[in-house]
C-alpha cells in the first residue's frame, strides 16, 4: 500500500559575503515514499498518519550568489508554496510548469509502494540562485543517500537548470538550453552546474526536479530513512 509523507520543518540557508570564490548555500529538500513532495524543506515520516508539516523560509540580501528557496506549508494534507523575497525581483515565474508562466512555486511530487519503480509525476521549484556576479557553479547534494538505501534499491532523481534574465523587475524562468539533465543516484549523490559562462549581470537561475527520473522502493517500514535531503550550494568563479 502506499503511504503518504508531506514536507517536514526544517531548512536553512547561510550566506557568505565577499568577492568571487565566496560559498553561497542551503540545505533544502525532502522527498519519501507514498505521495511524495519537496521543494525547500526536509521531510519526516510520522508512523501515525504518514504526514508531516513543513515551515520553511529563506531570503538574501540581494548579494550575487545568494540562495532562494520557497516557502511550503502544509495543512489537513494540502501543501502550498510561496515565493521568497528576491532583491531586484517583483516578478518570480517559476518554471517547474514547464511555461513559466506561473508565479506560485510547486513542490515535485510521486506515488509510491513497496515493490513498485516509481518516477516524478509532478515537477517541482527547489531553489533559485543569483549569478549576477557572473559565471557560477551550482551543485546539487543528495545528502543522505546513504541511509536512503534503506528503502531504495536504487534512485535516479533528475535535475534539471532553468534560467531568467532579468527585465523590468520580471525574471520568467525557462530551460537552460546550455545545460543538460542530470540524475541523483546512489553512486554519483553531487552534481555540478557551470552557468552564465557569459558574465551577464542580469541572470538568475533555477534548479528544479522535472517529471522523469526512475526509483524502485522495496520497504517502506517507518524505521527506513525515506526521503531524500539536499544541499544545493552557489560558487561565484
Amino acid at each position: 500500500m502506499a503511504q503518504t509523507v508531506l514536507p517536514g520543518d526544517k531548512a536553512v540557508r547561510r550566506r557568505a559575503r565577499g568577492q568571487r570564490g565566496m560559498r553561497r548555500y542551503a540545505v533544502l529538500g525532502s522527498v519519501a515514499a507514498g505521495l511524495i513532495l519537496f521543494a525547500a524543506t526536509s521531510a519526516s515520516f510520522l508512523a501515525t498518519n504518514g504526514t508531516a508539516t513543513a515551515s520553511v523560509s529563506s531570503t538574501g540580501s540581494g548579494t550575487a550568489g545568494d540562495v532562494y528557496t520557497p516557502t511550503c506549508r502544509t495543512s489537513s494534507g494540502t501543501t502550498t508554496c510561496t515565493s521568497p523575497t528576491i532583491t531586484n525581483i517583483t516578478t518570480l515565474d517559476w518554471g517547474a510548469t514547464g511555461t513559466g508562466t506561473t508565479t506560485t512555486p510547486q513542490e515535485a511530487a510521486w506515488s509510491a509502494a513497496q515493490g513498485e519503480v516509481t518516477s516524478v509525476t509532478t515537477a517541482g521549484d527547489v531553489a533559485v540562485v543569483d549569478a549576477t556576479g557572473g559565471q557560477t557553479l551550482i551543485t546539487v547534494t543528495l545528502t543522505n543517500a546513504a541511509a536512503m538505501t534503506g528503502a531504495y534499491t536504487y534512485v535516479n532523481i533528475p535535475i534539471e537548470i532553468y534560467k531568467c534574465a532579468l527585465a523590468s523587475g520580471t525574471c520568467q524562468m525557462g530551460v537552460d538550453s546550455n545545460q543538460s539533465e542530470q540524475y541523483l543516484t546512489f553512486s554519483d549523490a553531487s552534481l555540478t552546474f557551470d552557468v552564465n559562462s557569459g558574465d551577464s549581470t542580469s541572470e538568475y537561475y533555477e534548479v528544479v526536479v522535472p517529471t522523469g527520473g526512475s526509483m524502485y522502493v522495496y520497504s517502506t517500514n517507518t524505521s527506513s530513512d525515506l526521503a531524500a535531503d539536499f544541499l544545493v550550494t552557489s560558487q561565484i568563479l
